[in-house]
């Protein structure tokens, strides 16, 4: 049993201990308690969250991390349309520019927005170069699990 056993240690010493309990965990059971959301994804692949004394999550971290659905993907091409024509395709809800090329693109849950963003951008020649699902946060998802209320970050 370890209670954040990374905890003060420094970036090479966290990858040693890191190493060692997935080492010991190939054939034993480690329970590992953690606030540490980030250290638990590099570590575990099983997670049990409670909360209040109660278990709110108990799955795998490839399903905490999914925990979910995204809303949001980034977007890069090299002649970006405007928020507008990107809002005429069907899913659509919101558009923000990053940069001059970059754009994150926030779409109706159940869309198949990435398909229709690049048949688009084929046809109207905006020269898609890369595309992305945003995830959300582990803190959001934790958040969410806990019933707390955060506004919701994402990861590229």
């Amino acid at each position: 049993m370890l209670d954040e056993p990374t905890n003060g240690l420094d970036p090479n010493q966290i990858l040693e201990v890191r190493q060692l309990i997935k080492e010991i965990a190939s054939d034993r059971a480690v329970i590992f308690s953690s606030h540490i959301l980030s250290e638990i994804q590099a570590t575990c692949q099983d997670i049990i969250m409670i909360e209040g004394g109660k278990i709110v999550f108990k799955d795998t971290m490839d399903t905490f991390n999914n925990y979910i659905e995204p809303d949001s993907l980034v977007a890069t091409m090299e002649n970006p349309p405007s928020a507008e024509e990107l809002k005429a395709i069907p899913g659509i809800k919101e558009v923000e520019f990053l940069s001059d090329k970059t754009l994150r693109v926030r779409f109706e849950v159940a869309a198949d927005i990435a398909e229709g963003l690049v048949e688009t951008s084929v046809h109207r020649k905006w020269r898609l170069k890369e595309i992305t699902l945003e995830k959300s946060s582990l803190d959001a998802i934790f958040a969410q699990l806990s019933n707390k209320t955060i506004k919701p970050t994402v990861q590229a």
